[in-house]
């Protein structure tokens, strides 16, 4: 069974968005749990910092995946790896106390 749901013209974040699935009814449900416990928003309370990082040819550094961070936990691991074999989402320099968010 297909499930269908409306969104009125006036929840389109001033027409930001209109794909279907950043619509789904779970997001609605998740905003209004957010809401009823008077959660803000992340750029509220965090200040983006751009240290862009310029590897060096034959100079390992330690590399954190994005993929191996923990969600539930915040932890995760590093990978040594050298600077001419430097991936390209490789750029930025990361700090104690940083948040880490994928794009």
């Amino acid at each position: 069974m297909a499930v269908v749901s409306v969104v009125k013209l006036s929840e389109l974040e001033g027409a930001k968005r209109i794909d279907a699935e950043y619509y789904q009814l779970e997001y609605f449900a998740l905003i209004k749990k957010l809401q009823f416990v008077n959660a803000i928003p992340i750029k509220k309370i965090a200040v983006p910092t751009k240290r862009k990082f310029k590897p060096i040819e034959n100079k390992f550094f330690n590399y954190i995946e994005i993929a191996k961070v923990d969600l539930s936990t915040g932890e995760y691991s590093t990978s040594k790896i050298i600077g001419k074999e430097t991936p390209d989402r490789a750029q930025w320099i990361v700090k104690n106390d940083d948040i880490l968010i994928s794009t």
